[in-house]
């Protein structure tokens, strides 16, 4: 089986706006809304190629963050210097 290729015909350009002010992250929120258009799902899907879908994520700061996500996620720079956000 061979990876399949669009050609520069077959490619349609589309944009999508999510607005993320009050949603949740996670297995149930904005995260893994499933729509065609996003990965794998999308039959003209090729990894390291522009397929023409845009997506515009809006009002990302507003987003809830449940639980103690928010106070105990610590991120780990490739310098190795440990920082909270």
């Amino acid at each position: 089986m061979s990876t399949y290729f669009p050609k520069a015909g077959e490619i349609a350009r589309k944009w999508y706006v999510v607005d993320a002010s009050g949603q949740t992250l996670g297995p149930i929120g904005l995260a893994s809304r499933p729509h065609p258009e996003w990965g794998r799902k999308n039959p003209g899907y090729t990894p390291f190629l522009d397929t023409g879908i845009m997506w515009v994520i809006i009002n990302a700061d507003k987003v809830k963050v449940t639980g103690m996500k928010a106070e105990q996620k610590s991120y780990q720079h490739y310098t190795g210097i440990r920082a909270a956000f």
